[in-house]
């Protein structure tokens, strides 16, 4: 993704909710959907978090509530491998949490597609 005010496709209202419902509708049932950034090359930073943005405001309005956040890609090695500039961060939602010692269930977990 790139730093520009460019967001390839991605900066109306609608677009950005469109993307937000399919990665909404992909986590309820436990889908992969091609990366956003390999089917929209322009896809900024800013714009890529409108989207994160949107699917948030869907889970907390579905009843899930923030619970903290994650920043990745912190190391220098791995933004060059992926070809980034800077960490990213996430939200953490109440849904997300497992206590200490509870059992992951695995219907919960995404599964690459095969081939």
């Amino acid at each position: 993704m790139g730093d520009g005010d460019g967001d390839g496709g991605v900066s109306s209202p609608p677009e950005v909710a469109g993307l937000a419902d399919e990665l909404a509708d992909a986590t309820r049932q436990v889908e992969v959907v091609p990366s956003l950034s390999g089917r929209h090359t322009q896809l900024s930073v800013a714009g890529a978090y409108r989207v994160q943005a949107a699917l948030v405001a869907r889970w907390t309005d579905t009843g899930e509530r923030v619970v903290g956040h994650k920043v990745g890609l912190t190391s220098t090695a791995m933004q060059r491998q992926l070809g980034v500039e800077h960490p990213d961060s996430g939200v953490l939602t109440d849904r997300m949490v497992l206590t200490d010692g509870a059992v992951l269930d695995p219907t919960r977990c995404r599964r690459r597609p095969r081939g």
